[in-house]
């Protein structure tokens, strides 16, 4: 079975940018899942139960930080954290 991913950055050009960057078939890895904001990223975590997640930290509605620590306990992905200066 391929792993799931979820790629969570608020903006859509760098976010499409990673997607389309990486050979996700080569890595073992499905089509990636996306969402562009905290509250969108824990709606997606609940229905789709990714295995890895690349989180960036400032993101509207709800932090990447705060995500991850309401979600990855009852979820249990592996997060890789993504953040632009």
């Amino acid at each position: 079975m391929k792993n799931r991913v979820l790629v969570v950055e608020d903006e859509t050009f760098i976010r499409k940018g990673i997607i389309l960057s990486i050979d996700w078939y080569s890595l073992d890895c499905d089509s990636p899942l996306e969402a562009g904001d905290g509250e969108e990223a824990i709606e997606k975590i609940q229905i789709y139960r990714p295995d890895i997640i690349l989180m960036d930290i400032n993101i509207p509605l709800c932090n990447g930080l705060d995500v991850i620590a309401n979600t990855i306990e009852k979820y249990k992905y592996s997060v890789i954290i993504i953040s632009a200066v």
